[in-house]
């Protein structure tokens, strides 16, 4: 163990939509294989090492952004793009089985961040809206 523990942070929206925990949980229900590879080898990886893990735990991309990718089963390229910030986050803003060259989500993952690092941001409420808009999901 390296010291202190990098804490991996799914990015909410203002509607407690969360595109990076849809994807892990689609891709835990359609492929638990290619989630496994995650939960098991990526995740405890970034989470001991953070920014300093390397490829392909955490590639920079520029501009404050990075990925982390595996090659699944079914999907040749998974990739979670996210971006380290203070106190030990590495944010997770958008996950997606990618199929093409170049980095086509930059525009979001971009938007995301901005948002995130915002004043108006605040993690614990995000949550609580993230559990919120889950709960009413599952009611429909």
């Amino acid at each position: 163990m390296t010291g202190e523990r990098w804490r991996l942070v799914h990015y909410i929206c203002p509607s407690g939509y969360s595109q990076v925990y849809e994807f892990l949980r689609d891709l835990r229900t359609s492929s638990f294989e290619d989630w496994h590879v995650f939960d098991s080898q990526r995740r405890p990886v970034l989470e001991e090492f953070g920014i300093f893990a390397g490829s392909p735990y955490w590639e920079k991309l520029g501009g404050g952004l990075a990925e982390t990718k595996w090659n699944g089963k079914d999907h040749a390229n998974l990739r979670i793009y996210g971006s380290a910030e203070s106190d030990r986050r590495l944010v997770m803003y958008y996950g997606v089985p990618k199929r093409w060259k170049g980095f086509s989500h930059r525009d979001l993952c971009d938007k995301y961040r901005a948002d995130f690092l915002s004043a108006d941001y605040d993690e614990e409420k995000r949550e609580l809206l993230r559990r919120a808009y889950y709960k009413r999901r599952e009611k429909k």
